[in-house]
């Protein structure tokens, strides 16, 4: 392609555009609509995916700081008596058959892609649960699918549909949370 003088405005001028689209969506998300959709994705459960995840060691280890143990301060399970994590994963098993599906994947079902429009549909369709950081209100609020739509594009980097790796790599790029995040980095990344 050649370059004239006016081709290098016109692609920052459609960088720009694509740079403010994003924002706009961000932007568009609210606490309310951040808590709808952790409430229904958040669950007790996080597997690591850690070094030594599974195996006898990790397993046997009491986690109490011995100096000569590999695992002392590593953990590869997190548990919590409420909602606390959405996965940054859809399933994860571990090598000793420990195995965690995230509430995520019954929204992608059988598919190998989800659209905004069916993230919205089946993602109304879950149980919002009480959870660890998100207020009661705003759970409980009514189910606004516009703002939710805002939340998965928000995720998806403003892509019209996502693959399941693909929602996995963007919460996490979202959030920053390798494994899982909690409610405030959750809320933070989605409202920044």
């Amino acid at each position: 392609m050649m370059w004239t003088r006016l081709s290098a405005p016109l692609v920052l001028l459609a960088t720009l555009s694509q740079v403010a689209a994003l924002s706009a969506v961000a932007s568009k998300v609210t606490e309310q609509a951040a808590a709808q959709v952790f409430a229904r994705l958040a669950d007790k459960k996080l597997l690591l995916d850690v070094p030594g995840a599974g195996t006898p060691e990790m397993k046997d280890c009491c986690h109490g700081g011995c100096d000569n143990c590999d695992y002392s301060r590593v953990f590869d399970e997190m548990n919590a008596g409420k909602s606390k994590w959405v996965a940054c994963y859809l399933e994860q098993e571990h090598s000793d058959g420990r195995r965690h599906e995230a509430p995520m994947a019954a929204v992608f079902g059988d598919d190998d892609e989800v659209s905004a429009a069916t993230f919205v549909e089946r993602l109304a369709d879950l149980e919002a649960k009480p959870s660890m950081g998100a207020k009661v209100a705003d759970i409980n609020s009514d189910y606004d699918a516009e703002a939710v739509e805002a939340v998965f594009y928000a995720i998806s980097g403003g892509a019209d549909s996502v693959g399941r790796d693909e929602w996995a790599a963007g919460l996490s790029r979202v959030t920053g949370e390798e494994h899982g995040a909690a409610w405030r980095p959750f809320l933070n990344g989605l409202t920044k």
